[in-house]
């Protein structure tokens, strides 16, 4: 496995999210569903799809199960898809700005308090480690188009002004509250190892906090075992990033960091094991941080035709610039004298 192959991986990933918040673009315009109407032969539904409002707006969900796991994943997806815009220079601009800028959007048009903060951990996590001049096109940027979002829009602003402003009194805050005590309640009585993986179902309780039910599952033992996971992804790329000198590296090993920061903080807001399209974001995100680390290695550079090409010429860092040293030259060698009988200087 080289460059190439997972930056395919990258950009087939970032695709099929920008696909996803074009769909849920689509259900906000035209407030249905969509998913409905499609029908593939020899398959059934397993539930009917529909659609959920939130003060008069509706929550789309793409083809996720629910707008919160919709707003999750595509949080996951936003810092790879950006990646794939900076730097797949070998694509026309179009098909690298699709992504970035349609689940952009969707984030904003989600209506998930959960997506609204795994944005701002995208956008903390990338702006702290990108080059101040991206830092000074992308930030401005991402408020104007959020203002412009909140002008264009005066109902979606209202909505998530009143998600944060007015969250004591909304219904699913308290019931993550009032989690807390029953959750309180098995972990005292099971501390170290739960009552079991999968066996406190969601008819028992629903948590709407993945840590939550984890402690109550897998016991505090489980718990730290899980959380260490995306934890040890995220120290070790930006720890790699640090060894590394190559833009393409440096940048893809942030945006993955990003991604599993973003969908590690969403865990604490809904019951993501529930939820397969999340799950397996989360973890091709964390397969592909394994096969970067794994494949890249230690070495500052890449080889030439590591990564595929990109049209583009990389920056290049004072240290793979080729270095000349003098040649000493015996007494009387000839070696220097040209064809004219001139000596070279």
């Amino acid at each position: 496995m080289r460059g190439v192959d997972i930056e395919t991986i990258v950009r087939r990933f970032a695709l099929a999210g920008g696909l996803m918040a074009t769909l849920g673009i689509a259900q906000y315009v035209t407030r249905q569903s969509l998913v409905d109407r499609i029908a593939i032969p020899g398959l059934t539904a397993s539930y009917e799809s529909g659609t959920n409002f939130r003060n008069g707006l509706i929550r789309v969900a793409g083809t996720a199960t629910h707008p919160i796991e919709f707003g999750a994943l595509l949080t996951i997806l936003l810092p790879i898809a950006l990646h794939v815009a900076l730097h797949s220079h070998g694509l026309g601009r179009f098909r690298r700005w699709f992504p970035a800028a349609t689940i952009f959007v969707a984030l904003g048009l989600s209506g998930s308090r959960s997506a609204y903060i795994g944005l701002v951990v995208v956008l903390v996590v990338l702006l702290l480690g990108w080059p101040r001049r991206l830092r000074m096109v992308v930030g401005p940027t991402s408020v104007v188009v959020l203002v412009l979002m909140c002008l264009a829009l005066p109902p979606l602003f209202r909505s998530v002004r009143n998600m944060f402003v007015g969250a004591k009194d909304d219904p699913s805050i308290a019931s993550r509250t009032d989690s807390y005590a029953i959750a309180v309640q098995f972990v005292e009585r099971w501390p170290f190892f739960g009552h079991g993986l999968g066996t406190f179902l969601p008819k028992y309780r629903v948590f709407d906090n993945a840590y939550l039910g984890l402690l109550v599952s897998v016991g505090i033992v489980g718990t730290i075992a899980f959380v260490a996971i995306p934890v040890t992804a995220i120290w070790l790329l930006l720890r790699r990033r640090r060894l590394w000198i190559d833009e393409r590296s440096r940048d893809l090993a942030l945006s993955l960091a990003a991604g599993i920061a973003a969908g590690s903080v969403s865990l604490a807001f809904f019951d993501g094991f529930g939820f397969p399209m999340m799950m397996g974001t989360m973890l091709l995100t964390l397969g592909i941080s394994g096969a970067l680390l794994a494949v890249r290695g230690r070495s500052q550079l890449p080889p030439p035709d590591w990564w595929p090409p990109s049209g583009r010429a990389e920056p290049r860092h004072a240290s793979q610039d080729p270095v000349e040293l003098p040649v000493p030259r015996a007494h009387g060698d000839q070696s220097g004298v040209l064809s004219d009988g001139s000596r070279a200087p």
